[in-house]
């Protein structure tokens, strides 16, 4: 919840807490005997005898492998001890003390001395449990939505629930849970529950201020982080329409390890904690947001507090989610897409042993309404069917839903096959259509789908006769599959433009081994058979070169976007963003490119993500470029590349002019 932490919602209290079904049996042993001592400047824990620091989880799921990865400890309910003993884990017993929250009147007495003798029941009941590590009364009492003052007779009813069970159960230290808010709240506690022997603090990306704020406030006692995790929804950055940005499983990790290691154990007041939330598939805010595990898989912070616990690695390791973008945007670039159109979703992975990854996408709308506190009555949303157009590796052409005005957010799973599974999800919205009005009837054909009528073949005379370029089924097809032995061939308009927007459709082939691309203001030699200007690339062979510059023009033949002027070559990491192309090798998917020239300035989207931001200022209208006219105004072209076999379609080419 916002101003503190999150916290277990009702279902989990009930578990958590254990209000019927209490424990019934268990093994004849002596209980544990546990104490704070302190020595020198810090305190120590024991248990029978022995130093003992938490390793703890908060959950009820993947026990085997809590233990597993060297966990120690569990919170959780009583009726939960005759396991947790099997498994070699302690338990910090929840006892079910209500918060005002829940409509809980601490100023009437009668049912407060009805929860305090369930509460001394539940204890006398389990007191002699060998698992019993310490109990906890309620959590987050002080803590009301809206960040509501409470009422001080609660911590009255605080201390006299620790002071009974001190009576009635020397041998297990009792504490209250805090969240990280209303920081005064310490001065309260100490004045009023002299008879608690630690606190308990919630506490997530704040969890690195705790020591300063306890010491502030003079706590002079131990705690123990009862909750701590990824950062809070409530503590992240917001798009500009208020949508919480989920932090990715590998960054989850990343802040999982420096909050244990700079707070849990490098602050000397701290006995240990209870990671959260050790379980899959819990909706609070998403369905990802505080769950370790996703689909029963492993997520990188169940690794990173393996390392934590025993200072070992896993064998084999999560896949490392290292970003998701869409149209080559992230999460904090306020992502707005038209409804009805494509997009490209990219997410760039790296998996420390090498597995074959498999991709799952899943789209949602944000939910509208959330739990008054920690996902109360929060449901999974009903995913949107069929928005996958085309799917490559680790990329996916998607369309929009037509819904406007909502918030939408674009989850990926990363499978390895290995029982672990990276997590992420990206948000946008999608605002109201832009109207029909001039600015789109602007929008006219270059390509009237039936013949190439305002188009022209440029090439030596003997490759124009192998006719490469031909119109079928609405598309132009350029195919010279099967010829090696060829110049390049061009397919120009009869027109010439200068300032425009050009957008068409391709479709491209993974068994074409050529190389295409866009001429603009580009101007034929009849003379030496050259297309002069520069070109828009598009090179199916390695798609990241796709959208990158080519500087057509005798006297500049080389790369200018990227700028390059050495005569060496492009590579990947020369990209922008990286740039995807879809095959239509099985299914008909159809790829966009959309090129904006003004002035100076050529920029060019594929498939929606940006793959050319170029100012030719002194390029293009250099005396070279002028002298051939070329650069600043000319003719558009398709290029089939010398001596290249290749096969690709075009499609719904439209061109608007800018004035």
């Amino acid at each position: 919840m916002k101003g503190t932490s999150t916290a277990i919602n009702f279902l989990l209290l009930l578990m958590l807490w254990g209000i019927t079904n209490q424990t019934k049996a268990f093994p004849v042993e002596s209980p544990s005997k546990v104490e704070i001592k302190k020595e020198s400047n810090t305190f120590q824990l024991y248990k029978d005898g022995k130093p003992y620091f938490i390793k703890g989880a908060v959950g009820w799921d993947f026990l085997e492998e809590l233990a597993a990865a060297g966990a120690n400890s569990l919170r959780t309910s009583p009726k939960l001890l005759n396991e947790a003993h099997r498994l070699g884990f302690s338990v910090l017993v929840n006892l079910p003390v209500q918060a005002e929250r829940s409509g809980f009147d601490y100023n009437d007495e009668k049912t407060v001395k009805e929860q305090f003798e369930r509460v001394k029941k539940i204890v006398e009941e389990n007191k002699n449990h060998p698992a019993v590590l310490m109990w906890a009364i309620g959590n987050e009492l002080d803590h009301i939505p809206g960040d509501l003052d409470y009422n001080l007779k609660m911590w009255d009813a605080v201390n006299d629930i620790a002071g009974m069970i001190k009576e009635i159960d020397p041998h297990h230290p009792v504490l209250t849970v805090v969240g990280y808010g209303k920081l005064e709240k310490i001065r309260d506690i100490k004045e009023r529950c002299p008879n608690l022997d630690l606190l308990g603090v919630n506490a997530y990306a704040a969890v690195l201020n705790v020591p300063e704020w306890l010491a502030e406030y003079d706590w002079n006692k131990p705690y123990v982080v009862t909750e701590w995790g990824p950062s809070g929804w409530w503590e992240v950055p917001r798009t500009h329409t208020g949508v919480v940005i989920e932090e990715t499983s590998t960054e989850k990790a990343a802040v999982y390890r420096e909050r244990y290691e700079k707070v849990i154990l490098g602050d000397p007041l701290c006995l240990g904690s209870y990671v959260f939330l050790w379980t899959s598939n819990r909706q609070e805010r998403t369905h990802t947001w505080f769950n370790m595990f996703h689909n029963n898989l492993k997520t990188q912070t169940v690794e990173v507090m393996q390392y934590m616990w025993t200072e070992k690695w896993p064998e084999n390791r999560v896949p490392r989610i290292e970003a998701l973008k869409i149209n080559g945007r992230k999460a904090t670039d306020n992502i707005e897409l038209a409804p009805g159109s494509n997009n490209t979703a990219l997410v760039q992975v790296d998996d420390p042993e090498n597995d074959a990854l498999r991709f799952e996408w899943e789209l949602l709308p944000e939910p509208e309404q959330f739990g008054a506190y920690a996902g109360q009555g929060e449901k999974k949303p009903q995913p949107v069917e069929g928005f996958i157009q085309a799917s490559q590796k680790n990329a996916i052409l998607f369309q929009i839903p037509e819904v406007v005005n909502r918030n939408y957010r674009l989850f990926v799973y990363v499978y390895d096959g290995q029982e672990n599974i990276g997590v992420a999800n990206i948000p946008f919205y999608v605002p109201e259509r832009k109207g029909t009005g001039s600015n789109d009837n602007e929008w006219k054909p270059l390509f009237n789908g039936k013949n190439l009528n305002g188009w022209q073949v440029k090439a030596k005379p003997e490759d124009v006769e192998k006719e490469f370029w031909k119109v079928d089924d609405g598309n132009i097809i350029a195919n010279s599959m099967g010829d090696s032995i060829h110049d390049y061939v061009w397919l120009m308009t009869d027109q010439e433009y200068e300032d425009f927007e050009l957008k068409l459709q391709f479709q491209a082939f993974s068994h074409s081994p050529g190389n295409s691309g866009i001429q603009i203001r580009s101007r034929y030699d009849e003379a030496t058979w050259w297309l002069n200007g520069p070109q828009i690339d598009i090179h199916p062979p390695g798609p990241w070169r796709t959208g990158m510059m080519w500087d057509e023009t005798r006297g500049n033949q080389r790369w200018i976007f990227p700028d390059i002027r050495d005569g060496s070559w492009v590579n990947p990491e020369m990209a922008i963003n990286p740039a995807v192309i879809f095959f239509a090798d099985n299914e008909d998917v159809w790829n966009t490119m959309h090129v904006k020239a003004e002035g100076m300035t050529i920029k060019a989207w594929l498939n929606g993500n940006v793959v050319t931001d170029f100012n030719g200022d002194g390029i293009l209208n250099d005396n070279n470029h002028r002298d051939r006219k070329v650069g600043e105004k000319g003719y558009i072209a398709l290029q089939i590349h010398t001596n290249d076999q290749l096969k690709i379609y075009f499609k719904e080419i439209l061109i608007k002019s800018i004035q």
